[in-house]
């Protein structure tokens, strides 16, 4: 990850947080084909600092997705996304359009699919971790400012049911108190 150093030395918002760390969070298998799984993450967030006026709270960098597919399934799909409200329940139908939907919401963020497609041989292959990266080219990723991030994982065409996981890379950044509310009130309203 590039990124430039800015005056007195200081990387990700002057935390001097260099060092990047992993947060897995496991998905369950679904209880049936078509479905949703939604797991929620509780974010390791340091609450606003009074006497400075800033907050330190996570800069994500990179989701390395882990979603199964069965070998057989030649025409199945899977994806994944974050985000920090709940847009279904696990066990909701999950259908091509309802995860389009999800996908184009503003408050989705890390969204990924899959679908395996039959070839002459019957068989398929595919590679994992599905990557999603977060940074722009000064290395600089998306600032989640609440303490909570759901987990949506859907698959549709499957005729075998799977686990996966994600591995979120994550660092923490300082940012002001203004700009701290700014993002919780963006990632947590439905008016956007």
């Amino acid at each position: 990850m590039k990124r430039r150093r800015q005056s007195g030395g200081s990387v990700t918002g002057g935390t001097g947080d260099v060092k990047p760390q992993f947060l897995t969070v496991a998905i369950p298998a679904p209880t049936a084909t078509d479905d949703y799984v939604v797991v929620s993450a509780i974010l390791p967030i340091v609450r606003p600092v009074a006497d400075n006026d800033e907050a330190i709270i996570v800069e994500l960098l990179r989701a390395d997705w882990y979603l199964m597919n069965n070998d057989g399934d030649i025409a199945s799909n899977n994806g994944g996304y974050l985000s920090p409200v709940s847009f279904h329940a696990t066990g909701d139908t999950a259908t091509a359009a309802s995860a389009m939907a999800d996908i184009q919401d503003p408050r989705t963020t890390g969204a990924v699919h899959s679908t395996n497609v039959g070839v002459t041989s019957g068989t398929t292959n595919y590679m994992l971790p599905i990557p999603f990266d977060f940074t722009d080219e000064n290395g600089n990723g998306v600032l989640w400012g609440v303490d909570r991030m759901l987990v949506t994982a859907y698959s549709y065409g499957n005729t075998a049911l799977t686990a996966g996981c994600v591995k979120i890379l994550y660092r923490y950044v300082k940012v002001g108190l203004v700009e701290y509310l700014g993002i919780v009130q963006g990632q947590q309203s439905a008016n956007i």
